[in-house]
């Protein structure tokens, strides 16, 4: 289990990982299209339009649309309250999204749930002290564990398994592990001296 959210109305684990993580992408790119499509009509209505800003904007190719917004004039009646609302909000989802997005692609890169990653972290702190270096045995490595996590393997190809909808299971069955060449849990500790 990585963790439970209330999002999902379910707790995180090895079966809907995946699942979450496209959940977490597409949650991102719609609030990201809003804000795309709504913020000159913002600007306008918050009078945020002075010559200053627009030479600003200017800058970055962005002074059309904020003109184009001008001549649409403001949003009016109760429009102009729900575009608003919905433009802030969507900013601060886009903010939450981008947080736990990256803590999930961060998880996902070194092979680890948020709570191997607390246990791994007091355990190499231990080995630390004792003058070895902590190795995640489960890593192998930031693009293989990607293609582990995306199912990936054994002749899965990219356009069917993950642009096109599919229900493949995860390449592991959650209850046993592979584990790299580098070290075997059985033959050393889980530690390489420094």
């Amino acid at each position: 289990m990585t963790t439970c959210t209330a999002w999902m109305f379910n707790c995180i684990g090895h079966n809907n990982h995946r699942y979450f993580m496209f959940f977490i992408v597409y949650m991102w790119l719609g609030t990201a299209f809003v804000i795309h499509t709504q913020w000159a009509r913002v600007l306008v209505f918050l009078n945020a339009t002075s010559e200053s800003f627009l030479s600003f904007l200017e800058n970055f190719g962005l002074r059309g649309t904020v003109e184009t917004a001008i001549e649409a004039g403001p949003p009016v009646g109760n429009e102009s309250g729900l575009v608003i609302m919905v433009f802030f909000i969507c900013v601060g989802v886009i903010v939450a999204l981008s947080i736990l997005g990256a803590w999930h692609l961060f998880l996902i890169s070194v092979s680890e749930t948020t709570i191997e990653f607390y246990l791994n972290k007091r355990e190499a702190m231990t080995l630390r002290k004792e003058g070895k270096k902590f190795h995640n045995t489960y890593s192998f490595g930031c693009v293989n564990n990607w293609l582990f996590f995306l199912g990936l393997v054994n002749g899965r190809s990219f356009l069917r398994n993950i642009l096109l909808p599919s229900g493949h299971s995860p390449h592991h069955d959650g209850i046993g592990w592979e584990r790299d060449n580098i070290l075997s849990y059985k033959d050393k500790p889980r530690a390489i001296p420094v």
